[in-house]
């Protein structure tokens, strides 16, 4: 096979892969099933391709930092491993291989989103297996990548068929934006990849509606085309590519190069854990440590912390709405720096979210920062709900640390990283220098910023405020539904209210919800708690104390089949590849819903705000199960 024929089946199939992306392993709609199935489906290509047996074996899909810091404390028993820069795909992902239930006796290095079973503010409780160590939001696409890759290599005995580069692509070339008209927005949006992909639904079929978004966002065709074109040039030529990119990067942030340093990772959840390692190796003197954030935060930007040896963690309140009470925050500032009324604990960092992804509120970083700063707190923020949505100036609203994930700003290639302000008390750590980045996954993110750019945050903010209203007006139609955090559009709160919507349904636990807007409507959603249990399981739910600490001993027991009762909300999260026609479907399938008798133990599950253990079939699984496969053995024939 030609080295530009191999290049061409990699992305064509890889492209079949990305029409029906969502993220994994969480989500109840078809796509998600489907992204499920092949990102698994690649594990098993990792092993197929070391000759070994899934029965015995398990593979773990990690950037090559965190591949190394594995092996560094876990070496010994790698059965087998790979990179995809060994391949000659300089795309940041590797895979390790263990002995089968080896990874349930190890503690993760990195904490974060997507390891967790249940968190409370006392304890936190890991998964099993690989997702105990593929920290936030793995990077799905580039691991499905790889797993084509290595099938490939193997069918064709050539295990340089991606080392030889095309010499016709100009690095210069690849983030350049061609016009886009008069309405860049609309443009854009004909370009969606998995735009008008029809699925399974009861009845017969409907185009499938991604409202998943605030997990992970798809992409479009010209990022796409960033990607596919810097992986194939030279070494050199990528890391020229990789330095104009990290230039965009500085722009659309606005982060100069004088004032800031920037680290590479795979998504926010790892730029936090870089954050948290680096302030670990400063020296506080007689100090002992605080940071504060709140019950806002999404795991990835409280786990690390509270899991510290050296930081103790307090947070400060927020308001039904999820705005923080800055108020509160300075009078507790001033309790531990001034008044100094906990004795040698002074508060060093404030640890908040830009953007919350379960209430969808937009916090004030420049008062943030102002308030903090007045006590010399450094402010580190979690912008992965934030940066696709309304626009960024490191500069102008002071912050000192800002973590990014492409995948939450349509570029799902495993990028992202960590800005850090130069000349601060707490200096980048040799401990942050990653190697080699992702040198695709970066292009592919810094076109991503451009064209964002090139649209403009005033049409993003205000398209985006347009469905969110509509999405608002519809709810409200229907009683039965309860929806938490801002609910009414004509109030002053409302333009700091993002796309993202949570509610509950009186008679219908959760689960069976989701499965319900998926298998009636092709509405694809999340249930759950979103990675921020104490929020909703807590603050929005009222849940008693005594549900997790028994749930912790269904846990320990082995009680993994509790998993589906647990309690959760349904989101709907949305943004720029979504319009008011996604929003009509919802609505069609809210209606059809309605007329579905539910039975009282689903009901009372459902006023206690639990999921339901079995769900009841609607008829469609087995078509659904049809569609995945024939989804699968395009990606993977």
């Amino acid at each position: 096979m030609e080295p530009a024929c191999s290049f061409n089946t990699l992305f064509q199939r890889a492209y079949e892969a990305l029409r029906i992306y969502s993220n994994v392993h969480r989500g109840t709609g078809q796509f998600s099933v489907a992204s499920t199935e092949l990102y698994e489906r690649a594990r098993e290509e990792v092993l197929t391709y070391a000759g070994l047996s899934p029965l015995k074996y398990e593979a773990v899909f990690l950037n090559p930092s965190r591949m190394a810091m594995l092996e560094e404390a876990y070496g010994e028993d790698v059965v087998f491993r790979v990179q995809s820069s060994e391949l000659g795909l300089q795309m940041g992902i590797g895979a390790l291989v263990y002995p089968k239930g080896l990874l349930n006796k190890m503690k993760p290095q990195d904490t974060g989103g997507g390891m967790v079973k249940l968190v409370h503010e006392k304890f936190a409780i890991f998964n099993e297996g690989a997702e105990r160590f593929e920290t936030g939001t793995p990077p799905i696409m580039n691991a499905i990548l790889l797993g084509i890759a290595l099938q490939m290599i193997r069918e064709s005995g050539n295990p340089d068929l991606f080392k030889q580069k095309n010499p016709d692509l100009v690095w210069q070339d690849i983030l350049s934006v061609e016009d886009m008209g008069s309405d860049p927005l609309k443009t854009f949006q004909q370009m969606h990849i998995g735009r008008g992909v029809s699925v399974p639904v009861v009845g017969g079929k409907k185009t499938y509606v991604n409202f998943d978004g605030a997990a992970s966002t798809p992409t479009f065709e010209p990022i796409w085309q960033a990607f596919c074109d810097a992986l194939q040039l030279s070494d050199e030529d990528q890391m020229q590519l990789v330095q104009v990119s990290l230039t965009q990067l500085r722009k659309f942030y606005g982060a100069p190069e004088e004032e800031y340093d920037f680290v590479f990772a795979c998504n926010t959840s790892e730029a936090i854990n870089y954050a948290v390692r680096n302030l670990e190796a400063h020296d506080f003197g007689e100090i002992e440590p605080v940071v504060v954030n709140s019950v806002l935060e999404h795991h990835s930007n409280e786990l690390p912390w509270r899991l510290s040896s050296v930081f103790q963690l307090v947070r400060t309140e927020v308001d039904d709405h999820g705005f923080i009470d800055l108020d509160a925050l300075d009078a507790l500032l001033k309790e531990y720096n001034v008044d100094k009324a906990h004795g040698h604990q002074r508060v060093v960092i404030m640890a908040v979210s830009g953007a919350s992804n379960v209430l969808g509120t937009f916090n004030p970083l420049d008062k943030i920062t102002e308030v903090c700063h007045r006590y010399d707190v450094q402010v580190i923020v979690d912008g992965a709900q934030l940066s696709a949505h309304r626009k960024v100036d490191l500069h102008a609203s002071d912050v000192d640390y800002y973590g990014l994930s492409a995948h939450k700003m349509y570029s799902p290639f495993g990028a992202g990283g960590l800005f850090i302000r130069k000349g601060s008390q707490y200096m980048l750590n040799e401990v942050c220098q990653n190697g080699f980045p992702n040198a695709a996954g970066v292009a592919a993110l810094a076109k991503s910023a451009k064209i964002l750019d090139l649209i403009g945050f005033d049409h993003i903010e205000a398209y985006e405020r347009r469905l969110t209203f509509k999405a608002l007006k519809i709810f409200s139609q229907y009683p039965e539904l309860h929806v938490y955090g801002i609910t009414d559009p004509s109030t002053e709160e409302f333009k700091d209210k993002g796309p993202a919507i949570v509610f509950n349904h009186h008679e219908i636990p959760h689960n069976l919800l989701a499965k319900y807007l998926a298998d009636y409507g092709a509405i694809g959603t999340r249930n759950g708690c979103f990675c921020a249990h104490m929020l909703v399981s807590k603050r929005l739910m009222g849940i008693e104390e005594w549900r997790p600490q028994a749930v912790k001993v269904i846990f320990a027991l082995k009680g993994n089949w509790f998993k589906p009762l647990l309690p959760g909300l349904v989101r709907v999260s949305f943004g720029i590849e979504n319009d008011e026609e996604d929003l009509d479907q919802l609505k069609e399938a809210l209606e059809r819903i309605r007329t579905i008798k539910i039975g009282p133990v689903n009901r009372w599950l459902a006023h206690v705000h639990e999921g339901t253990w079995i769900l009841p079939q609607t008829g469609v699984e087995e078509a659904v199960q049809n569609f995945i496969q024939y989804q699968v053995g395009k990606v993977f024939p």
